[in-house]
């Protein structure tokens, strides 16, 4: 992989990133007017003057050492001020500090605590956070550790550790969310070899509500590296004239390669490969829609390991699309699937306890898997939690 970038592709991705969802500076998506991110003399003089979400962005920069000097405790002192003015980007932040204790005395239940509310009021970076620590099997959500062992293997060259760390400032996992230098590292793993970074790259440029043409091209880069999801993505685009000229008879193609891959993959025993093969049939991309094919394919998915595939199948059922309607078989299989792991079964089996829908009224349980699904990182979960529960 190459040690640094050509110019051109890093101005490029600069341009492509003015259209980004912002995280930092103009308006910020969780409250008032944000200072503009890197302008530190800006940021402090509006974060002096009581604007919490531009004492949340100093934070950020303290913390990363962008234009000022790195020091993680007065970093931690401005996401606490952020935070008690309820920006929730900046409790989300103050977590990740008390939760690794860099900056801040380590304090794991306090960082679970505040992300909780965090995620409760919709800031992704908070859910990311309980959702990686669920998905790595701990109860801890100091995820320092991750963030050390991807930056090493990065700057090894190593694609797939770029990507994580790429993925981590995408996400805000471990660190303060900087979308600029989640495209700078998701490139370098893609000039490297690494199809998925080519096709998270293609997500990034691809939200909002103007697809990039640059997301075309990494989704294709991404494709002809073997990255199924990237093809049926790359497909539904080209069908839809999205980003790009429409172009049928390609995308017609492209969602027979991704379907070809899904099937050989569902044949050999990967229940993914079931479980998005059946999305194809559900959506009838490429193919006539098959509710019960799609069904088929759900079932099939959930005898095997991912949970996932459980929670589809039973909002089939409680809804009847596809399948006759079956509340009690809903409820039994998001069960199923809360016991597996998947934290949006237990929000909405809670939903289903709380109105005594498929199984017998159970509020009191209902709030405890709330719970449970929160602290895996499912917002829904987080959002009834919060409920219930006073602010910090």
């Amino acid at each position: 992989m190459q040690a640094s970038l050509p110019i051109r592709p890093l101005i490029a991705i600069a341009l492509a990133c003015a259209a980004c969802t912002p995280m930092q500076g103009g308006r910020s998506p969780h409250g008032s007017q944000a200072c503009e991110w890197g302008n530190a003399a800006q940021c402090e003089a509006q974060c002096r003057d009581g604007q919490a979400p531009s004492c949340n962005s100093m934070g950020e920069m303290t913390e990363e050492g962008a234009g000022v000097g790195q020091d993680a405790a007065k970093a931690a002192a401005l996401y606490a001020r952020a935070c008690r003015d309820k920006n929730w980007l900046g409790c989300a932040n103050l977590a990740r500090l008390y939760a690794s204790g860099n900056g801040a005395p380590k304090d794991e239940p306090r960082a679970v605590s505040l992300l909780m509310s965090a995620c409760g009021q919709s800031i992704a970076p908070a859910c990311a956070n309980l959702a990686a620590a669920h998905t790595a099997g701990t109860p801890s959500v100091d995820m320092s550790g991750q963030v050390a062992q991807a930056r090493a293997g990065c700057a090894q060259r190593n694609p797939a550790s770029c990507r994580r760390l790429g993925s981590m400032y995408a996400d805000g996992v471990g660190v303060p969310v900087i979308e600029r230098r989640a495209l700078i590292l998701l490139n370098q793993a893609c000039d490297g070899g690494d199809a998925e970074a080519c096709g998270l790259l293609g997500g990034m440029l691809g939200k909002g509500e103007r697809i990039q043409p640059m997301a075309i091209t990494f989704y294709d880069r991404a494709c002809v590296g073997g990255h199924a999801l990237s093809c049926g993505t790359l497909a539904n685009l080209l069908d839809l004239g999205q980003g790009t000229a429409a172009d049928k008879p390609r995308a017609h193609t492209l969602y027979g390669k991704a379907r070809s891959t899904y099937e050989a993959g569902c044949e050999k025993g990967d229940f993914t490969a079931c479980m998005r093969l059946g999305f194809i049939h559900d959506f009838g991309w490429g193919v006539q829609v098959d509710a019960r094919r799609a069904a088929a394919l759900f079932q099939r998915s959930c005898e095997g390991s991912p949970a996932a595939g459980c929670t589809v199948l039973a909002r089939k059922y409680r809804r009847g699309w596809g399948v006759d309607k079956d509340a009690a078989r809903a409820s039994a299989l998001l069960n199923h699937a809360c016991l597996k792991g998947h934290p949006s079964a237990c929000s909405e089996l809670g939903q289903m306890l709380e109105r005594g829908e498929g199984a017998t009224k159970d509020p009191a349980l209902a709030v405890q898997l709330y719970e449970r699904a929160c602290r895996a990182g499912d917002q829904t979960g987080c959002i009834e939690v919060a409920r219930r529960t006073p602010a910090p």
